[in-house]
């Protein structure tokens, strides 16, 4: 009965890691399951039960449980059709053309462990696994008493051998799970700058984000 509810943990801790996630253009992550989507929306519910709508436009990048890209905003941007610009005199044009430039977007790289929760199915395997082991060694020395003095000791040899395996397969278990668990994803996000300086015609102009 006990390896059936340390059975039951382990996939639970499996079923929680597996999330979507969501990133957004000002760098916040969601950790989750996308529901729902259309030309326009994403709808993400998370581990709590809280739905939440993030427009597409806002969006950077959506993955799977696996880190799959389920979709990049950045290769579905769509093009404005072109419109020619008014005839001004070359300081004005230069101005305007200065004042209008978008900075570039910098990204960092952000490192997570999407199946986390495995690390304490790996310590709780690992514990009853050596108790187990330990077991094994006191039941196989009473086992060999018992021989010496004359008496039955083919049962308690069978529950010493039995407590080994038991042993073995918990230590087994805790290793997979420890290497699962603490197995690292990268992601690329972009960052969320407060201070940018854009050339004009006249100079610099400075913008601050709150």
């Amino acid at each position: 009965m006990r390896w059936i509810v340390i059975a039951l943990v382990c996939l639970t801790a499996i079923s929680s890691a597996q999330a979507d996630m969501l990133y957004l253009q000002n760098g916040q992550v969601y950790s989750g399951k996308v529901t729902e989507q259309d030309n326009l929306t994403f709808k993400i519910e998370l581990s709590d039960g809280t739905q939440l709508n993030f427009l597409k436009s806002e969006t950077f990048q959506v993955t799977d449980n696996a880190g799959a890209v389920l979709w990049d905003g950045s290769q579905s941007q769509t093009t404005t059709p072109q419109i020619p610009p008014p005839i001004l005199n070359p300081t004005e044009d230069a101005g305007q053309t200065q004042s209008g430039a978008v900075p570039q977007v910098e990204y960092r790289r952000v490192v997570h462990f999407p199946y986390w929760p495995l690390l304490g199915g790996a310590a709780i395997l690992g514990y009853l696994g050596i108790d187990q082991l330990s077991k094994s060694s006191d039941t196989y020395k009473e086992s060999e008493e018992r021989e010496n003095q004359g008496l039955e000791f083919n049962s308690m040899r069978t529950r010493s051998q039995k407590q080994k395996t038991w042993g073995q397969i918990g230590i087994a278990a805790a290793v997979a799970c420890l290497v699962i668990g603490a197995t690292p994803q990268f992601e690329k996000v972009p960052i969320q700058q407060s201070i940018h300086v854009i050339p004009t015609g006249n100079g610099f102009m400075l913008t601050i984000n709150f």
